[in-house]
């Protein structure tokens, strides 16, 4: 009896060990470290499909909001420089100007006293002048003293000065001193050259010297677009290509754009750089205020591309899962860039020639 009884209990232990398979092998899929394993016997095998990574040709495009902007140097809201009534108008909206065209005239006691100091000035300085002549005639002809030469020159560097003042306190104004005679009216010109698109002078107003701008001059024959690039996107400013600009009030429309300006300081709040982007705007048809869309592109180069499906999340990071192997895929974190709507550049993580799984991913995110 004992012979038989260790072949039966030898024969158990062998169907024993063989009837408890491995517990990743009783699994349709497993983790072990960074490597998913699919069993050969999985469904999931049929859910999911793998590529080879291939370069591309590919010109990177981005799209964000914008402003039209009148160029600042181009644009003028016109205040009157002194306190005063407003006698004259002597523009009409949607008139072009030259740049030191007459505006209007405002009658002000203010103006009226600086060009009569201007005028004492004048008059005292060519007093001075005259008196050192004399007194240096004099001293040549040896009937003077070098005292009253010199106390003669001090007197006319004195008035010169006064006389270099009082013109001063006029052109900051942007007054021309030649212009400006005693009891006319100031003649406020033009700063800049453009059409009027403000005039809301009233004549016979009296104006304070704190009053708002009455009129705002502009030459919109070209104009600037503002916008804002976000962080990830500011590397491919280096290498625009081309700028479209789409009116929300247009639609469908592009209008050609130039890149002039790129932003030397990253806004810490909306995280971004801003840029400029000049158009010609012949046509009028791009006004200050209006809201756009700004496309820009890079210039075109090779890259690698792949389905925005094969790019998955974990702890803020993405990965992609490369083929390591027979139903073997590993987790690869990758840095990628926006591209069109159903694909997305890689930037680093992994290169042309490696097969990874582009469909179906997502099916191996809670793997365990």
């Amino acid at each position: 009896m004992k012979k038989q009884i260790f072949p039966l209990l030898a024969l158990g232990l062998l169907f024993g060990c063989g009837g408890n398979k491995p517990a990743e092998e009783s699994r349709e899929a497993w983790l072990s470290g960074d490597t998913v394993f699919v069993s050969a016997s999985s469904p999931l095998l049929s859910k999911i499909s793998v590529s080879r990574l291939e370069s591309e040709p590919y010109a990177a495009s981005f799209s964000t909001s914008g402003v039209v902007k009148a160029i600042p140097s181009n644009y003028a809201e016109v205040a009157s420089p002194f306190a005063g009534r407003i006698v004259r108008s002597l523009v009409r909206i949607g008139q072009r100007v030259e740049k030191g065209a007459p505006l209007f005239e405002i009658s002000s006691a203010d103006f009226s006293d600086a060009v009569k100091s201007l005028s004492q000035a004048r008059e005292q300085m060519e007093l001075a002048r005259k008196t050192l002549a004399r007194e240096r005639d004099l001293l040549a002809n040896r009937v003077g003293a070098v005292k009253d030469v010199e106390e003669a020159e001090a007197a006319f560097e004195g008035a010169r000065d006064e006389y270099d003042h009082a013109v001063a306190a006029l052109r900051v104004y942007d007054i021309d001193p030649a212009r400006c005679a005693v009891g006319q009216p100031l003649t406020v010109r033009a700063p800049v050259g453009g059409e009027v698109l403000r005039n809301d002078l009233v004549v016979g107003e009296y104006l304070r010297e704190d009053a708002d701008p009455r009129i705002a001059v502009a030459d919109l024959r070209k104009v600037w677009v503002a916008a804002n690039v976000m962080e990830n996107e500011v590397r491919l400013l280096k290498d625009i290509d081309s700028v479209s600009i789409e009116l929300v009030s247009q639609p469908g429309r592009r209008f050609a754009g130039e890149l002039c300006y790129t932003g030397g300081l990253l806004d810490p709040q909306t995280r971004s750089v801003e840029v400029i982007v000049a158009c010609d705007n012949a046509g009028r048809e791009m006004m200050p205020n209006m809201f756009a869309t700004v496309n820009l592109t890079a210039r075109g180069g090779a890259a690698v591309l792949v389905p925005k499906t094969a790019v998955l999340q974990r702890d803020g990071a993405r990965y992609v899962l490369v083929k390591a192997g027979e139903r073997a895929f590993r987790k690869v974190d990758v840095q990628v860039a926006s591209a069109d709507s159903e694909r997305v550049v890689v930037l680093g993580g992994v290169d042309a020639g490696q097969e990874i799984v582009v469909s179906g991913a997502f099916y191996l995110v809670d793997v365990k």
